[in-house]
């Protein structure tokens, strides 16, 4: 190309423009456009003896004659750069800064705990079977006044309404957009509470208490009951809620300003979630040829004869966005320094709304994953679309802003899952297994910077997960960008002990365990042990060995913590049980052993410790196994403690006590 797609320039550094062979050796002046994100224009004149010749060697190996020319500089955002008399011929000229977000709570040193949940799990007196946004507040209220400083979350990403069995929160349909099932019902806007809608929630109430009583998510029945008070309260919205009041009026305003601030995303999501609704298809790929496409005519005509439905779908993504706000707002009201810690998922699932929208962005015939590891002999294959890397940079990258500001709202921390994905992402072709993949390098440089722009708009941190096989450099390119590594327990290993707390970085997110792995109590009793056995995944030969291996590792952790000081050397690994009974009689987990643990990651320098909600509540059954779907109830489990009661278990105090001495 004379012009490249891209190019992203990091504020305060030269900005240079390479022009291609076909503006090489031009002997007349070249006039460039500037049409700048304010919406400002302006033209630059490039002299015919301007800039620096450079012959670059591509990836192909092709050596090629290029011309570099000096810019001016260009306030931070995303602007365009065209030639006068060739308006086709454009650039994507971004201007960035070089780092994230930088927090005042992290300043001067100071280190901070959170607590990390999936919202699902969390109980509340009263609530409706599954963990909302009302429940997330009254967690964050009483995790404050515990000294915490953040509250870690699943992503909040829609899943398929749908298809309810499809509940993992890092398979959805898509990421720019809340799952609506967390709306609170009860906590609804007054002005939408008629007559029909207040009869509709007395007639779901038994089925919501049942609900509540229940070990697991029920997702089908809660999906259905929720979407009918929903479509009520819709229905009343549409009905002239605007005229009912200064309230309604104020709500229906507020609509339109979120329908406009989402911008270009919101139209393609609804629309797709309203075919969805109209054929009884899930896949877009069985569409009709005609709804293939967002942009598509047919599309367009559908959008019109379902504008009902469309703004159905906008309706619970308003809701939705004004639930998490008023929590975010109580959170930070309460001292919630850091606010919410929000999750973004490596992909969408490629039959959904986001892959249908973004399609011109993502890959086709190949899934994301990951190569054989300790952790998988036979790699592993995600089955998410990939981002084809000419696909961002021929809109600019735009789309991914989009994706990342959605999922900055409201949140004063955004954990990228697999950042390693900025880098390289190793792709695996349909219908081959992990072993047969290969890497496909990314943008890294564009994305990171377009992810610092977002950052620095939004005012969050960036934590990065960088676990896996780590390209070489890739963590300290990330330090430099200001992003939080992840630094978790089991990993952290200095040969057959554990790394001491001191070796940690001081720029991380430190934790005990994750989602992915066994919690503590389980890990200490081998219940993820017995799980595998159950399940085939253990054979019954290698029983014996693993057992020994979890035997060899618990006494390693208490040498570790007797020796670092967090636990006093009188400590008898046979000493009693748990408290709580719930554990297997295999050695003394209790309030005293949890509390260790937690101080051993909270002594870190890492400015961010977290401690999973599930320890708190002394669960052994983690909340997700890899590598499994159906054969056991992943993202479903509840936790048995309500929030209101979750902090005052022996063992819970124990832990946030300690976390909270060590983070003073």
């Amino acid at each position: 190309r004379d012009l490249p797609l891209a190019v992203t320039v990091r504020e305060g550094e030269p900005a240079w423009l390479r022009l291609g062979p076909g503006l090489l050796d031009s002997f007349r002046r070249l006039d460039l456009v500037v049409e700048t994100e304010a919406g400002t224009v302006e033209t630059i004149t490039v002299g015919p003896g301007d800039g620096v010749r450079e012959t670059i060697t591509g990836a192909d190996g092709r050596r090629i004659a290029t011309r570099r020319v000096p810019l001016p500089a260009l306030p931070l955002g995303r602007h365009r750069i065209r030639l006068a008399d060739r308006p086709e011929m454009a650039v994507h000229w971004a201007v960035v800064p070089a780092r994230c977000h930088q927090p005042e709570a992290l300043a001067g040193g100071a280190r901070r705990f959170g607590i990390a949940a999936h919202l699902y799990t969390l109980r509340r007196a009263g609530d409706a079977g599954i963990g909302d946004f009302t429940t997330l507040a009254a967690l964050a209220e009483r995790a404050a006044a515990k000294g915490a400083a953040t509250i870690g979350l699943n992503p909040l990403h829609a899943l398929f309404e749908t298809q309810p069995e499809r509940a993992s929160p890092y398979s959805p349909t898509d990421r720019r957009f809340l799952d609506p099932l967390y709306i609170d019902l009860a906590a609804l806007p007054e002005a939408l509470l008629t007559p029909a809608v207040r009869a509709a929630l007395d007639a779901e109430a038994g089925l919501f208490a049942a609900a509540s009583a229940l070990t697991a998510v029920d997702y089908a029945r809660l999906r259905a009951a929720k979407g009918r008070v929903l479509t009520l309260a819709h229905e009343a919205f549409e009905a002239g809620v605007a005229g009912a009041g200064s309230e309604g009026g104020a709500l229906a305003a507020a609509f339109e300003d979120f329908v406009r601030a989402q911008g270009p995303a919101l139209q393609p999501f609804a629309l797709h979630q309203a075919i969805v609704a109209a054929t009884g298809i899930d896949d877009w790929h069985a569409w009709p040829a005609g709804l293939a496409r967002p942009d598509a005519a047919d599309t367009a005509e559908f959008a019109a004869r379902h504008a009902n439905q469309l703004r159905f779908v906008m309706f619970q993504q308003f809701l939705a966005d004004r639930q998490l706000a008023e929590a975010d707002r109580r959170a930070r009201a309460a001292g919630l320094s850091l606010g919410f810690y929000r999750d973004l998922a490596v992909g969408c699932a490629p039959d959904g709304a986001e892959a249908w929208a973004e399609q011109d962005r993502l890959m086709t015939g190949v899934s994301i994953g990951a190569p054989p590891d300790p952790f998988a002999a036979a790699g592993q294959v995600w089955c998410l679309p990939a981002p084809d890397p000419l696909g961002l940079a021929r809109d600019g990258y735009r789309g991914f802003g989009r994706l990342i500001a959605a999922n900055m709202a409201h949140a004063g921390v955004l954990r990228i899952d697999h950042v390693l994905g900025l880098r390289r992402l190793f792709l695996v072709p349909d219908g081959a297994t992990g072993r047969e993949g290969a890497y496909l390098a990314q943008p890294a440089d564009d994305l990171i910077g377009h992810l610092a722009l977002e950052s620095r708009r939004a005012g969050t941190l960036v934590v990065g997960e960088d676990l896996g096989t780590v390209p070489e450099g890739f963590r300290e390119q990330l330090d430099h960008a200001g992003l939080l590594s992840y630094r978790v327990l089991w990993f952290e290993r200095a040969g057959d002990g554990f790394v001491p707390p001191e070796h940690y970085p001081a720029r991380a997110a430190a934790c005990v365990s994750t989602h992915d792995l066994p919690t503590l109590a389980g890990w200490w009793s081998g219940a993820d042990i017995d799980e595998d056995l159950a399940l085939g995944r253990l054979a019954s030969d290698a029983e014996a060995e693993a057992r020994a291996r979890r035997a060899a590792d618990r006494q390693r952790l208490i040498a570790t913590l007797v020796a670092s000081g967090h636990l006093g050397g009188s400590f008898d690994p046979q000493g009693p049980v748990d408290p709580h009974g719930s554990f297997d009689q295999q050695g003394p987990f209790g309030p005293a052993l949890a509390a260790a643990v937690h101080g051993y990651v909270a002594a870190t320098p890492s400015v961010l410790a977290l401690v999973q909600a599930d320890d708190l509540a002394g669960e052994t059954a983690a909340v997700n196994l890899p590598g499994t779907d159906r054969e056991r109830p992943n993202w479903r489990r509840r936790l048995a403690p309500p929030v209101e009661h979750l902090f005052e278990s022996d063992l819970a105090r124990a832990i946030l006590d300690r976390m909270a001495a060590r983070r003073a």
